[in-house]
């Protein structure tokens, strides 16, 4: 019987033994290290993530001997033939090994890990986890992903950095915003610089007449290439600074390829959700297609658990904040507005009153619009639809189920005796609400802080009806 030149190979003791199995080390977040002890080749594979191309990753390969690095770290497609043909050849060219065996190895066992990401329970051996707190109301929930989008230029990026320096002082430089225990903050920039973020957090704490202390729970770092790429060294800085809130500056700028494909946003929130026990916000910009829209695939509005919009008044430096998507247990938040005043070196925030300024009023609840019309008096059925513009057969029909739901089920609004005319149940003055608390599902502590809250605000964000704060 003739032999194949493979075969006589083999029996003459020429050809190596399959290389066997790896040992792998998954501890590390988003990397895989294997090694094959006999052979003393260790590849490590970092900044793992997988898209409709294939697996991407850095690798990065060496010895247990004196020659050390062999090759890397070297960014590849484990599922591209074409990338891994030349790859093969420069590990060659520095060591003969049966490199092509070691990389199955490793193209397998990192396909594998991907696909059993998951945990089996029963609800027999699983105790759910509380509702997370807020970590600053109403805008940052902990633990979990945030999101907020505006326009260009609506001063989402000074806003949130007023959020970090509020954590890192322990109290909040912002109207309506709360605070509890100091925390420490890192804002991943994608867009901007040190000079504009960090010069941006001097002037709010300069325009809040903070103390010094707060600097050092301000963390800064420029990042270029994708969040995906960068994990690893955030989730180093995380643990290092023990950092409770990360402002991702933006969605689009650390996405790294097309926002507007899913897998884009999925392996965004992946990579932001790996990060230990921090609250992250993504800030982006609003959609073309809709202002009501974070720009880019309909995953960045569908994931995150929060997410609020920006919107400037273009006539003055007023913002309005409106919850877009609250996806949370316990009190609502409700839209409210913030002026920005900017003074030499300095920026403050003060809250004014949304209701007043008519490019932000029509982003209010109505029944939000008509206790702001009856603040000072009262108006007939006809006088309040008339001041609100809902001119049509249509919107007058749901100006009047509102003032008839609000005086039978919410008990906000009421006739005036003798007339036709509506007034508040209890009028308050302008911006002021009262502070109520929903009781938790799941027995968490998630109702507004009350240590650290400013003086003399007058605009609180809780929501005082029993009626959702989408509500018509």
């Amino acid at each position: 019987m003739v032999k194949t030149p493979a075969e006589i190979m083999e029996e003459k003791g020429l050809v190596p033994p399959p290389i066997p199995k790896p040992d792998m080390d998954s501890s590390l977040p988003n990397t895989l290290r294997f090694s094959w002890p006999d052979s003393g080749i260790t590849v490590r594979a970092e900044s793992i993530w997988k898209d409709r191309q294939g697996i991407h990753c850095w690798l990065t390969f060496w010895t247990a001997d004196a020659n050390g690095v062999i090759l890397g770290p070297e960014r590849i497609n484990l599922q591209s033939s074409s990338a891994k043909a030349p790859l093969l050849r420069a590990l060659r060219d520095r060591e003969p090994r049966s490199w092509a065996e070691y990389m199955q190895h490793v193209i397998w066992q990192t396909s594998e890990h991907l696909k059993d990401t998951g945990e089996t329970h029963t609800a027999a051996s699983y105790t759910p986890k509380p509702e997370p707190p807020w970590l600053v109301w109403p805008l940052v929930k902990a633990d979990v992903v945030n999101v907020c989008f505006a326009d260009g230029g609506a001063g989402k990026s000074t806003l949130y950095t007023a959020v970090c320096v509020s954590g890192a002082a322990g109290r909040s430089i912002i109207p309506g915003i709360r605070v509890g225990e100091p925390f420490s903050s890192l804002y991943v920039d994608f867009e901007a610089s040190p000079d504009d973020v960090i010069g941006a957090a001097h002037s709010l704490a300069r325009g809040a007449n903070l103390p010094n202390g707060w600097q050092e729970r301000f963390i800064y770092r420029r990042m270029g290439g994708a969040l995906a790429e960068n994990i690893e060294t955030i989730q180093r800085v995380c643990v290092e600074f023990n950092i409770k809130l990360v402002i991702i500056d933006s969605l689009v700028g650390s996405a790294g390829s097309d926002p507007n494909d899913a897998e884009t946003a999925r392996v965004f929130f992946a990579a932001s959700m790996s990060l230990p026990d921090t609250a992250i916000v993504g800030l982006t910009h609003v959609s073309k297609g809709s202002e009501d829209s974070p720009l880019g695939s309909v995953m960045y509005r569908n994931l995150p658990r929060i997410v609020w919009q920006m919107k400037r008044d273009e006539d003055t430096n007023v913002v309005g904040l409106i919850p877009n998507k609250i996806n949370t247990l316990g009190d609502r938040p409700k839209p409210f507005a913030l002026e920005l005043i900017t003074n030499d070196n300095a920026i403050s925030y003060a809250s004014t009153d949304m209701a007043t300024v008519p490019t932000l009023a029509t982003k209010l609840s109505l029944p939000d619009r008509i206790a702001a019309l009856l603040r000072d008096g009262s108006l007939s059925s006809d006088g309040i639809i008339a001041e609100l513009g809902m001119g049509s057969e249509k919107d007058a029909a749901k100006v009047r189920a509102t003032l008839s739901r609000g005086k039978n089920i919410s008990k906000r609004f009421e006739p005036v005796p003798g007339t036709d005319a509506w007034r508040n149940t209890t009028p308050q003055e302008s911006g002021e609400a009262d502070v109520t608390s929903t009781a938790p599902v799941r027995g968490a502590d998630v109702t507004t802080p009350v240590d650290n809250t400013l003086q003399n605000v007058t605009n609180d964000v809780t929501n005082p009806d029993p009626e959702p704060w989408w509500a018509d």
